[in-house]
């Protein structure tokens, strides 16, 4: 058995949508994930480590339309590695897929619908569950089971 999932909560720097030879669609995302510390001095000590982010398939497409720089998010993916030779020299570069069940790429500070360009309002009329002008199921998530997500407390 193993386990290999990675988790953040962090703003996003760059948002890029590409497309596979398939036709899927990948939205590569730099997000910025902040720390703070206290070194042996007692001094705070800000660090900002850039993660890289795939998503695709639905996940890319709700992206795209709900998704801007500045956005904070939060992120479940698994790890992978790339590695490709240039020049004579290995390259490497770690990212976060996001392309199973149970991961997903979630605004935690949802973009004010008012502040939206007008080529990414959400359309009007049946919208199903979740926030009024925000559509649960672009998100690529499952229903809550047992009930609407009205019922949830926050």
């Amino acid at each position: 058995m193993s386990l290999n999932r990675y988790e953040c909560i962090g703003r996003i720097g760059s948002l890029k949508m590409t497309y596979l030879q398939s036709g899927t669609p990948v939205m590569e995302i730099s997000v910025a994930v902040d720390e703070s510390y206290k070194d042996r001095e007692g001094n705070k000590v800000e660090k900002c480590e850039w993660v890289r982010v795939k998503a695709f398939d639905k996940q890319a497409e709700f992206c795209e339309k709900w998704l801007r720089k500045g956005t904070r998010i939060y992120v479940a993916g698994k790890l992978a590695t790339r590695t490709w030779e240039k020049d004579g020299q290995k390259h490497y570069q770690t990212e976060v897929l996001v392309n199973s069940p149970g991961m997903g790429v979630t605004p935690i500070d949802w973009p004010d619908k008012d502040d939206q360009p007008q080529d990414r309002q959400p359309a009007r009329g049946n919208q199903g569950a979740g926030r009024q002008g925000f559509p649960s199921e672009a998100s690529g998530m499952d229903a809550m089971p047992g009930g609407e997500m009205s019922d949830v407390p926050f």
